[in-house]
């Protein structure tokens, strides 16, 4: 920063409107005119030349580089005012690039100045100067090359289809300063062009897949993949986090793994902490092929079934975080996953000699053994399911134990009930019928039983039996009278 006794009598200083009113008057400086021989190599320019903004439109940064210096230029200070219309666009921060700032030719540090200009609507200003030695002097060697002097951070304000400029403006006519307190000849400086088009970017999805998972046995492990699907490059994802919300009285969480959808884009850090109703994941991604795109798994979760019907509860996604650069927050759609018990039985029933075999699948539980009636002509067993809730049972019977002439008839805790009855073969029928659950006792009514049963055949014991009952009472006549 130069002393306000020379800022009065050159109005070209390097910061003179930049800096604050701090003095430094061991800087020593006499400006000097350039050379008018001297042809310019240098230049300012940002990065990227054009920004194409995606709906919704979200914060961007624009890197201002410095271009060719060469260290006989001896550069000590860069000064500039980027301008940008402020009715689409407002500047959230201004911080140093590392150009300027470099040790080897900055030991003793920079001072920077920068701010937004309250009075100038769409202009921000920056100023930075490499410090001297103690003794006031600037010593070889001075920075070369090319780098980054400043990082501007712009908001759009306004959703709307538009094209505009941000442009970088010498201050006070100037932006480079050297050793000997004179400003270089430049090209003229390169700035963004910023475009956006009012077109939806459709937004990504986090799921449970498979969205539902249908258990049959106590101790069964199964997998439960959690995707991103449809993700559009241009979001430019760098950061996953969920939480997926279970029932640890049903369900036990074995283990937790990386998927390899966001690794193929890149370096990954993969952590995650399970909770009393939860597991928490999150996925941290360094880009060095390109911004993920597309569909795939972010993370396995494996599950081991811990609980007998009645078993069932959500498999759900909440609190959950999608991050674009800049630590920015990304719109995303969910979709849940849901599991239940289905438990899976099969009934042996033994009439005399034979044995039959009744399948029984249900998301309650089902009493065994199961009871078979012959004279009645009906299958019975009890069913248990949570208050309130509503359940199924499906049931194969086989057509040479039980079967119906015309419809079955089935009552359910003493009501009546419709089934879906379905003729799976030549030798099995399957019924399927709701339960409204608490505990409820199930008769299953046929018409017909095995052979051996049939109603022919039940005439006959009736009628053998009558027989043997009047021969007995002759008999016992007949040794009364002798």
């Amino acid at each position: 920063m130069l002393g306000e006794h020379v800022m009065e009598n050159l109005k070209h200083v390097l910061l003179a409107m930049v800096l604050t009113s701090i003095a430094f008057p061991f800087l020593g400086l006499t400006i000097k005119t350039a050379d008018a021989q001297e042809l310019p190599h240098v230049w300012l320019e940002a990065y990227p030349g054009t920004y194409e903004a995606i709906k919704p439109a979200r914060p961007f940064n624009v890197s201002i580089l410095i271009q060719n210096m060469s260290e006989s230029d001896g550069l000590i200070g860069v000064q500039f005012e980027v301008k940008y219309n402020a009715t689409y666009l407002e500047v959230t921060k201004i911080y140093p690039g590392d150009f300027l700032s470099n040790p080897v030719w900055a030991p003793y540090g920079t001072y920077q100045s920068y701010y937004v200009d309250d009075a100038v609507a769409g202009r921000a200003v920056y100023g930075e100067i490499i410090l001297p030695n103690e003794t006031g002097e600037w010593n070889p060697p001075f920075p070369f090359g090319n780098g980054t002097v400043a990082t501007i951070t712009f908001a759009p304000l306004l959703n709307e289809t538009v094209s505009l400029n941000i442009t970088i403006e010498p201050l006070f006519g100037e932006f480079f300063l050297n050793k000997d307190g004179e400003y270089l000849p430049y090209y003229p400086a390169k700035g963004c062009q910023y475009q956006y088009t009012a077109t939806y970017i459709p937004e990504p999805t986090l799921s449970v897949e498979p969205n539902s998972y249908i258990s049959s046995s106590l101790g069964e492990t199964f997998e439960i993949n959690i995707t991103v699907n449809n993700l559009d490059e241009r979001w430019e994802l760098v950061y996953v986090e969920f939480k997926l919300g279970f029932d640890r009285t049903i369900l036990g969480l074995l283990d937790v793994t990386e998927g390899s959808f966001l690794r193929q884009f890149g370096y990954t850090t993969f952590m995650y902490d399970e909770g009393a109703d939860h597991v928490k994941v999150n996925i941290t991604l360094t880009p060095t092929i390109s911004a993920p795109h597309g569909s795939g798994v972010l993370a396995t979760l494996v599950f081991n079934v811990t609980s007998r019907p009645p078993a069932a509860c959500a498999l759900q996604l909440y609190n959950t975080s999608l991050k674009y650069v800049g630590e920015n927050e990304l719109p995303h759609n969910l979709e849940h996953g849901y599991y239940v018990m289905h438990e899976h039985l099969t009934h042996e029933i033994t009439v005399g000699t034979s044995k039959f075999y009744v399948a029984t699948v249900s998301n309650g539980s089902i009493s065994s053994p199961m009871e078979f009636d012959v004279g009645h002509r009906l299958l019975k067993f009890n069913i248990t399911g949570s208050e309130g809730e509503n359940g199924f049972v499906n049931i194969t019977i086989p057509n040479n134990l039980l079967w119906a002439d015309g419809n079955w008839l089935i009552i359910v805790g003493g009501e009546e009930v419709e089934a879906t009855v379905t003729a799976i073969n030549s030798t099995h029928t399957m019924l399927y019928f709701n339960v409204p659950f608490s505990t409820k006792t199930v008769y299953i009514f046929g018409t017909g039983v095995i052979p051996e049963f049939s109603s022919l055949t039940l005439v006959l014991i009736f009628l053998l039996s009558a027989t043997l009952s009047a021969t007995a009472i002759r008999l016992r006549l007949k040794r009364k009278q002798l």
